[in-house]
Protein backbone atom coordinates (compact mmCIF):
# COMPACT_ATOMS: atom_id res chain seq x y z
CA UNK A 1 0.00 0.00 0.00
CA UNK A 2 0.95 3.67 -0.37
CA UNK A 3 2.45 6.12 1.73
CA UNK A 4 0.11 8.59 2.54
CA UNK A 5 2.32 10.92 3.21
CA UNK A 6 4.05 10.64 -0.06
CA UNK A 7 0.82 9.44 -2.30
CA UNK A 8 -0.77 5.84 -2.71
CA UNK A 9 -0.29 3.49 -4.74
CA UNK A 10 -1.91 4.81 -7.98
CA UNK A 11 0.52 7.99 -7.65
CA UNK A 12 -2.48 10.40 -7.22
CA UNK A 13 -0.24 13.20 -4.61
CA UNK A 14 -3.85 14.93 -3.79
CA UNK A 15 -3.45 17.02 -0.74
CA UNK A 16 -0.07 15.61 0.50
CA UNK A 17 2.65 17.56 2.46
CA UNK A 18 4.80 17.10 -0.99
CA UNK A 19 2.68 18.88 -3.09
CA UNK A 20 1.49 21.73 -0.61
CA UNK A 21 3.62 24.51 -2.75
CA UNK A 22 3.02 22.62 -5.95
CA UNK A 23 0.75 24.70 -9.05
CA UNK A 24 -1.49 22.99 -11.24
CA UNK A 25 0.90 22.53 -14.58
CA UNK A 26 -2.07 24.19 -17.10
CA UNK A 27 -1.03 27.97 -18.26
CA UNK A 28 -2.50 30.61 -16.07
CA UNK A 29 -3.99 28.52 -13.85
CA UNK A 30 -2.68 28.94 -9.52
CA UNK A 31 -4.67 26.00 -8.12
CA UNK A 32 -2.85 23.66 -6.18
CA UNK A 33 -1.78 20.37 -7.82
CA UNK A 34 -4.37 17.54 -6.69
CA UNK A 35 -3.55 14.73 -9.53
CA UNK A 36 -0.94 13.87 -11.76
CA UNK A 37 0.22 17.63 -11.76
CA UNK A 38 -3.21 18.66 -12.10
CA UNK A 39 -5.86 20.78 -10.12
CA UNK A 40 -8.78 19.11 -9.65
CA UNK A 41 -10.61 20.89 -12.10
CA UNK A 42 -8.38 20.84 -14.87
CA UNK A 43 -7.82 16.74 -13.65
CA UNK A 44 -12.19 16.41 -14.28
CA UNK A 45 -11.99 18.12 -17.30
CA UNK A 46 -9.05 16.05 -18.76
CA UNK A 47 -11.11 13.21 -17.94
CA UNK A 48 -14.25 13.76 -19.26
CA UNK A 49 -12.39 14.95 -21.96
CA UNK A 50 -11.09 11.66 -22.68
CA UNK A 51 -13.63 9.49 -21.58
CA UNK A 52 -16.30 11.38 -23.36
CA UNK A 53 -17.88 7.89 -24.96
CA UNK A 54 -18.28 6.37 -21.59
CA UNK A 55 -20.38 8.80 -19.13
CA UNK A 56 -22.74 9.47 -22.17
CA UNK A 57 -23.25 5.25 -21.80
CA UNK A 58 -23.45 5.97 -18.62
CA UNK A 59 -25.82 8.82 -18.30
CA UNK A 60 -28.20 7.01 -21.01
CA UNK A 61 -28.48 3.92 -19.17
CA UNK A 62 -29.06 6.10 -16.04
CA UNK A 63 -31.99 7.79 -17.46
CA UNK A 64 -33.26 4.83 -18.84
CA UNK A 65 -33.22 2.92 -15.44
CA UNK A 66 -34.67 6.26 -13.69
CA UNK A 67 -36.78 7.08 -16.64
CA UNK A 68 -40.21 6.99 -14.32
CA UNK A 69 -38.76 8.93 -11.45
CA UNK A 70 -37.00 11.34 -13.29
CA UNK A 71 -40.16 12.38 -15.04
CA UNK A 72 -41.61 12.40 -11.89
CA UNK A 73 -39.28 14.77 -10.55
CA UNK A 74 -39.27 16.98 -13.67
CA UNK A 75 -43.30 17.20 -13.25
CA UNK A 76 -43.16 18.62 -10.25
CA UNK A 77 -40.18 21.12 -10.87
CA UNK A 78 -42.24 22.21 -13.57
CA UNK A 79 -45.25 22.96 -11.40
CA UNK A 80 -43.88 25.08 -9.14
CA UNK A 81 -44.51 28.63 -9.09
CA UNK A 82 -41.31 29.64 -8.94
CA UNK A 83 -40.37 27.36 -12.16
CA UNK A 84 -43.47 29.04 -14.21
CA UNK A 85 -42.62 32.36 -13.53
CA UNK A 86 -39.26 31.59 -14.22
CA UNK A 87 -39.60 29.84 -17.54
CA UNK A 88 -42.37 32.33 -18.85
CA UNK A 89 -40.44 35.23 -18.71
CA UNK A 90 -37.29 33.28 -20.16
CA UNK A 91 -39.21 31.66 -23.34
CA UNK A 92 -41.26 35.48 -23.02
CA UNK A 93 -37.55 37.01 -23.55
CA UNK A 94 -36.33 34.19 -25.97
CA UNK A 95 -39.37 34.64 -28.36
CA UNK A 96 -39.38 38.39 -28.85
CA UNK A 97 -35.26 37.58 -29.98
CA UNK A 98 -36.28 34.79 -32.08
CA UNK A 99 -39.87 34.54 -33.84
CA UNK A 100 -38.73 33.63 -37.18
CA UNK A 101 -36.85 30.98 -35.97
CA UNK A 102 -39.17 29.26 -33.40
CA UNK A 103 -41.94 29.96 -36.69
CA UNK A 104 -39.49 27.96 -39.16
CA UNK A 105 -38.75 25.11 -36.58
CA UNK A 106 -42.60 24.74 -35.52
CA UNK A 107 -43.16 24.04 -39.13
CA UNK A 108 -40.47 21.50 -39.51
CA UNK A 109 -41.61 19.17 -36.39
CA UNK A 110 -44.99 19.91 -37.63
CA UNK A 111 -44.10 18.63 -41.04
CA UNK A 112 -41.88 15.56 -39.90
CA UNK A 113 -44.67 14.52 -37.27
CA UNK A 114 -47.65 14.62 -38.97
CA UNK A 115 -49.18 11.58 -37.29
CA UNK A 116 -47.75 12.52 -33.52
CA UNK A 117 -49.12 16.06 -34.01
CA UNK A 118 -52.52 14.47 -35.39
CA UNK A 119 -52.30 12.41 -31.98
CA UNK A 120 -51.77 14.65 -29.67
CA UNK A 121 -54.61 17.14 -30.65
CA UNK A 122 -56.72 14.38 -30.37
CA UNK A 123 -55.70 13.57 -26.96
CA UNK A 124 -55.75 17.60 -26.27
CA UNK A 125 -59.81 17.67 -27.75
CA UNK A 126 -60.54 14.58 -25.34
CA UNK A 127 -59.36 16.40 -22.24
CA UNK A 128 -60.70 19.70 -23.13
CA UNK A 129 -64.38 18.99 -24.53
CA UNK A 130 -65.71 21.77 -22.80
CA UNK A 131 -63.41 24.01 -24.86
CA UNK A 132 -63.79 22.53 -28.38
CA UNK A 133 -67.28 22.72 -27.64
CA UNK A 134 -67.04 26.48 -27.12
CA UNK A 135 -64.70 27.33 -29.77
CA UNK A 136 -67.02 25.40 -32.22
CA UNK A 137 -69.87 26.98 -31.40
CA UNK A 138 -68.36 30.28 -31.35
CA UNK A 139 -67.23 28.92 -35.17
CA UNK A 140 -70.55 27.98 -36.05
CA UNK A 141 -72.27 32.11 -34.35
CA UNK A 142 -69.84 34.02 -36.96
CA UNK A 143 -70.20 31.43 -39.78
CA UNK A 144 -74.25 31.99 -39.63
CA UNK A 145 -73.74 35.45 -39.14
CA UNK A 146 -71.62 35.59 -41.95
CA UNK A 147 -74.11 33.71 -44.99
CA UNK A 148 -76.48 36.91 -45.94
CA UNK A 149 -79.92 35.91 -46.53
CA UNK A 150 -79.45 35.64 -50.63
CA UNK A 151 -76.94 33.44 -50.25
CA UNK A 152 -77.86 29.74 -51.78
CA UNK A 153 -77.42 26.95 -48.92
CA UNK A 154 -77.69 24.17 -51.44
CA UNK A 155 -74.60 25.20 -53.67
CA UNK A 156 -72.54 25.80 -50.16
CA UNK A 157 -73.72 22.27 -49.03
CA UNK A 158 -72.11 20.94 -52.57
CA UNK A 159 -68.93 22.48 -51.79
CA UNK A 160 -68.71 20.78 -48.49
CA UNK A 161 -70.19 17.25 -49.87
CA UNK A 162 -67.68 17.34 -52.69
CA UNK A 163 -64.64 18.42 -50.47
CA UNK A 164 -61.72 15.70 -51.78
CA UNK A 165 -60.59 12.74 -48.96
CA UNK A 166 -57.18 14.92 -47.18
CA UNK A 167 -58.54 18.45 -47.57
CA UNK A 168 -60.44 20.85 -45.37
CA UNK A 169 -62.80 23.43 -46.96
CA UNK A 170 -61.08 27.13 -46.09
CA UNK A 171 -62.92 30.95 -46.53
CA UNK A 172 -60.50 32.49 -49.49
CA UNK A 173 -61.17 35.91 -47.20
CA UNK A 174 -61.10 34.63 -43.58
CA UNK A 175 -64.42 35.34 -41.22
CA UNK A 176 -63.10 35.98 -38.71
CA UNK A 177 -59.98 38.40 -38.72
CA UNK A 178 -58.97 41.79 -36.87
CA UNK A 179 -59.33 43.77 -40.23
CA UNK A 180 -62.20 42.16 -42.58
CA UNK A 181 -65.14 39.66 -42.44
CA UNK A 182 -65.48 37.51 -45.60
CA UNK A 183 -68.81 35.96 -46.40
CA UNK A 184 -70.00 32.09 -46.17
CA UNK A 185 -70.67 31.67 -49.93
CA UNK A 186 -69.25 29.10 -52.21
CA UNK A 187 -67.34 31.46 -53.86
CA UNK A 188 -65.59 32.55 -51.30
CA UNK A 189 -64.82 29.11 -50.62
CA UNK A 190 -61.00 26.65 -51.46
CA UNK A 191 -60.26 23.32 -51.09
CA UNK A 192 -56.73 23.46 -49.36
CA UNK A 193 -54.57 20.66 -47.63
CA UNK A 194 -54.86 20.16 -43.69
CA UNK A 195 -51.28 21.45 -43.41
CA UNK A 196 -51.67 24.67 -45.91
CA UNK A 197 -55.14 25.54 -44.06
CA UNK A 198 -53.59 25.21 -40.67
CA UNK A 199 -50.70 27.78 -42.24
CA UNK A 200 -53.01 30.00 -44.25
CA UNK A 201 -55.47 30.14 -40.23
CA UNK A 202 -57.18 33.64 -40.70
CA UNK A 203 -54.60 35.79 -42.45
CA UNK A 204 -55.53 38.53 -44.85
CA UNK A 205 -53.31 40.16 -47.03
CA UNK A 206 -55.94 42.66 -48.31
CA UNK A 207 -56.25 41.52 -51.97
CA UNK A 208 -59.15 39.34 -53.09
CA UNK A 209 -56.92 35.90 -53.83
CA UNK A 210 -55.56 36.70 -50.61
CA UNK A 211 -52.87 33.88 -51.23
CA UNK A 212 -49.17 35.48 -50.03
CA UNK A 213 -49.42 33.43 -47.14
CA UNK A 214 -48.02 30.70 -49.23
CA UNK A 215 -44.86 32.09 -50.01
CA UNK A 216 -44.46 34.67 -46.81
CA UNK A 217 -45.21 34.34 -42.65
CA UNK A 218 -47.21 37.88 -42.81
CA UNK A 219 -49.44 37.89 -39.99
CA UNK A 220 -53.07 38.72 -39.87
Amino acid sequence: MGNPSNGNSNGCHSRTNSNLNKMCKVESCSNSVYCKEKCKRHYHLEYRELNKEKISTQKKNYREINKESLKKIAKEKRQTSEYKEYFNSYFKKWYQENKKAHSNRTKRWVEQNKERMQKIRKEWENNNLQRVRFKNSKRRAIKKRSIPNWANKEELYQVYLNCPKGKHVDHIIPISNKNVCGLHVPWNLQYLDIEQNCRKSNKFDFTYDNNTWLTTNNKE
